[in-house]
């Protein structure tokens, strides 16, 4: 199957969760930021599947707003962290959670690329979703997984300087479609 092919198929199983109006596909990162709207000067990367709520206005976490928070106890989120594939316990929903999100959940599909551009399509899934879920297909899986891996290590040793690593999962494209259709 073919990336967008599966991106489609992503995309109608979180209507059938989430409903029309809090999917996206392409989203666009940097569309409520104020202070780098502008995809000239700052790099934007477009989630391949979000779904909301969505942040508003990124400065509201100074004041403590995050829109998502309340997406804590949704069936998904809970199901991820009893049964996902962590394979590990890393920590607790509130203590793994991105509360500086753009969304409540960035799906990357990462079916072919260099390790370089997995590696940022992790990053892109772990910064702009509460809940960063990154898919391989059989050709990237393994890949994808090692590179986690590395990021997590280096997290671990505090040598990157983020929390948001955390929130990453991480699934073989046929799985991360059962697991959504389970939650139905």
């Amino acid at each position: 199957m073919k990336a967008r092919e599966f991106q489609e198929k992503v995309e109608e199983k979180m209507v059938a969760i989430f409903g029309r109006d809090l999917v996206k596909t392409e989203f666009d990162s940097l569309k409520f930021d104020d202070l780098g709207h502008n995809h000239k000067s700052v790099y934007g990367p477009r989630i391949d599947v979000a779904v909301g709520p969505f942040n508003p206005r990124l400065p509201n976490h100074d004041v403590g707003i995050d829109d998502t928070e309340k997406m804590k106890q949704h069936p998904l989120t809970q199901k991820l962290f009893t049964e996902g594939n962590k394979g590990d316990t890393r920590g607790t929903v509130d203590s793994l959670w991105n509360d500086l999100s753009r969304c409540y959940l960035a799906v990357e599909v990462e079916f072919n690329g260099s390790s370089k551009h997995i590696m940022g399509g992790i990053i892109n899934a772990v910064s702009s979703g509460s809940i960063g879920v990154v898919v391989g297909n059989k050709n990237t899986i393994n890949k994808l997984k090692r590179i986690s891996n590395y990021l997590l290590r280096l997290n671990d040793y505090g040598l990157v300087k983020t929390n948001n690593l955390g929130n990453l999962w991480v699934f073989e494209d046929i799985e991360f479609l059962d697991f959504l259709k389970s939650i139905n």
